[in-house]
């Protein structure tokens, strides 16, 4: 898209690509999760190597000044970036090995604790935590200090701004395809249907924010809410998984 393009003509080929993609099921979805993950980490690994230069150790210190409480008041912020790992609740049944189920959870949220981590550390050790705190996408201007010998390349931004619409535009895709397979199992209506019927009312939320500041604070409430429902709700699952075992094995014991 240009610079002058509508942004509600963004929005509407943004979703009709993830109508497009949703309505071929979960295994196309997976299968461009699949083909996406390599290119993202080999773009997220060549930006963390050719900044390498402009790290300064210096400016990870001191550690802990503050103690620990700013540290622990900041997990309420992060912690929305690590939600989504409910999802397997839903893929288990896909898996050929739904007992591992479990180990691919912690395979999966350590990978990701790992690369948050790494480009964290990297960003306030290349621009100091002063400054990051002023910017509002810090680690684009951490791309932008990338600087090859001779300046045979710029604009290094570019590779890393396709990996993050890509990594938004996947989670959109499965989030969409949750929420219209869980709605199937809930109204009579066919599953495409109701895709095709989700796409204008995903639309008119995309709407709902007119800057920026709108925009991160819906995220931040939605942030929060998914922290409790990705809490409560598999706890109350487990709490009903086993208080049906329980009332099976009564029962077959009293037969």
């Amino acid at each position: 898209m240009l610079d002058q393009t509508p942004i509600h003509v963004t929005i509407i080929c943004f979703l009709l690509a993830g109508l497009y993609l949703v309505m071929g099921g979960a295994h196309p979805i997976v299968r461009l999760f699949l083909l996406f993950f390599p290119v993202t980490i080999l773009i997220l690994f060549s930006i963390t190597l050719l900044n390498y230069q402009n790290f300064q150790i210096d400016n990870l210190l001191p550690v802990l000044k503050h103690g620990w409480t700013p540290l622990i008041n900041g997990l309420a912020a992060t912690s929305p970036s690590f939600m989504g790992f409910e999802v397997i609740m839903f893929l288990t049944y896909m898996m050929k090995s739904p007992a591992d189920a479990s180990k691919s959870v912690v395979i999966g949220l350590g990978f990701a604790t790992l690369i948050y981590t790494t480009i964290t550390l990297m960003v306030v050790g290349t621009l100091t935590a002063h400054e990051v705190k002023t910017l509002t996408w810090p680690t684009m201007e951490f791309v932008k200090q990338i600087e090859f010998p001779g300046a045979f390349f710029e604009h290094y931004e570019l590779f890393f701004m396709v990996i993050w619409v890509f990594s938004i535009f996947t989670t959109f895709v499965f989030c969409f395809y949750l929420v219209s397979l869980g709605l199937s199992l809930l109204v009579p209506i066919r599953l495409r249907l109701l895709q095709i019927l989700l796409t204008p009312l995903l639309y008119a939320f995309a709407m709902v924010p007119q800057n920026l500041d709108q925009a991160f604070s819906i995220g931040t409430q939605l942030g929060y809410v998914s922290i409790m429902t990705s809490a409560v709700i598999p706890i109350l699952l487990l709490l009903l998984s086993k208080w049906r075992k329980s009332a099976n094995a009564q029962q077959d014991k009293q037969t």
